[in-house]
């Protein structure tokens, strides 16, 4: 999976962008579940969104 930080005004962004191969595959079960290996220390404001994009 592709991972990115946008940087944008006073806020990061952590882009998540699984396989579209992946994703399109008939032996693909849904619902996909994304496991995160990796923790958030919140030093202010936190703010968790889902943004879904058709590619």
């Amino acid at each position: 999976m592709d991972t990115t930080v946008v940087n944008e005004k006073d806020q990061q962004t952590l882009l998540l962008k699984p396989d579209a191969a992946y994703l399109a595959d008939p032996n693909t079960t849904y619902p996909v579940t994304i496991h995160s290996a990796f923790s958030i220390t919140p030093t202010a404001r936190l703010s968790l969104q889902w943004h879904s994009r058709a590619t």
